[in-house]
């Protein structure tokens, strides 16, 4: 008794990993010239949308090992585009802020990222994505139960 190769084919994981790996390299073409990768620009977006987070939040937002975090990060901080700062409530918690070079950065990034996300929103279509996006939410949410 096995499992039919019809099957493995409709692997809910195989396919999503599939489907990640086709569209990323959209991303990463657009991504390539800046010498920052995709975690990275990630990573960039949400220390900028709540600056002063801890890298643990940060990888818990971004669903990401510490250490994982720690070698991004460390690119970043060697381009100037992030700075460690001591909290201010408390001077043993590290946060994690945007320098201004940061934000001239994300700023170029943001061109190249939508450069990409409007190549794959006009060959997929807006409608079907907006769809798809929630089917992927319903997915997370039954799943993680």
């Amino acid at each position: 008794m096995g499992v039919e190769v019809s099957e493995v084919g409709e692997c809910v994981v195989g396919n999503l990993r599939h489907t990640v790996r086709v569209v990323d390299r959209v991303y990463a073409a657009a991504l390539a010239g800046s010498g920052v990768g995709r975690s990275q620009f990630s990573m960039l977006n949400v220390i900028a949308e709540r600056d002063g987070l801890s890298v643990g939040v940060l990888g818990e937002r971004l669903d990401m090992e510490r250490s994982a975090v720690f070698r991004q990060l460390r690119g970043l901080e060697e381009r100037g585009w992030v700075a460690r700062v001591r909290s201010a409530e408390d001077g043993r918690q590290v946060l994690l802020r945007l320098t201004g070079a940061g934000e001239l950065g994300l700023a170029a990034l943001h061109e190249c990222w939508r450069q990409a996300q409007d190549q794959v929103l006009e060959a997929f279509g807006k409608d079907r994505w907006r769809a798809l996006r929630g089917e992927l939410a319903a997915l997370q949410t039954v799943v993680a139960r």
